[in-house]
C-alpha cells in the first residue's frame, strides 16, 4: 500500500507540471500547457533576475458562429503547446476552427538583446462549412 501511494503522489506531481518556459534576451515566457495561459517576465539587470510583468489572468476567447468561447476553459477546444523553441505557440483546436497564438521575441532598436514580446493570432476553418470567428484577448 505505501508503494502504491509513493507511485500514486510522484504520477500526481508529474502530471501537474504543465508549464513550459522560453528564455530570450530580457524576456522569460510561460506557458501553462493545460490552460493555454501565459505570463510574462522581464529582466532589466541582464543577471537574470525576472520579475513578473504579465501575469497569467489575461483571456482569449473567440466568438464562433454567435457562441463565445473561453479558449482554455472551453470544453469545445483542445489546448496544447505548438511552435518552436524560438517562437512557441499555444494551439487551441475544435472541431471547426483552429486558432494559433505565436509568440515572437523582439529587440528594439536602442537594445542589443530582445526586449520585447510579439504575439500573433491565426484563425484557420478546419470543417467544411464556412464558420463566422472573432477573436478577443484581454491583457491583464
Amino acid at each position: 500500500m505505501k508503494q502504491f501511494s509513493i507511485c500514486l503522489l510522484c504520477f500526481a506531481l508529474l502530471n501537474s507540471i504543465s508549464a513550459s518556459e522560453f528564455i530570450n534576451g530580457n524576456i522569460k515566457l510561460v506557458i501553462n500547457e493545460k490552460t493555454g495561459g501565459f505570463s510574462v517576465y522581464y529582466d532589466d539587470t541582464g543577471k537574470a533576475d525576472f520579475h513578473l510583468f504579465l501575469p497569467e489572468r489575461s483571456l482569449i476567447s473567440v466568438l464562433l458562429n454567435d457562441q463565445e468561447h473561453k479558449l482554455g476553459s472551453s470544453r469545445a477546444f483542445k489546448t496544447r503547446l505548438g511552435g518552436r523553441q524560438s517562437q512557441p505557440a499555444i494551439v487551441f483546436e475544435s472541431e471547426n476552427l483552429t486558432v494559433n497564438a505565436v509568440f515572437s521575441f523582439i529587440r528594439t532598436v536602442s537594445s542589443s538583446v530582445n526586449n520585447g514580446l510579439s504575439i500573433t493570432f491565426n484563425l484557420k476553418n478546419t470543417g467544411s462549412e464556412t464558420v463566422k470567428a472573432g477573436l478577443k484577448i484581454v491583457l491583464d
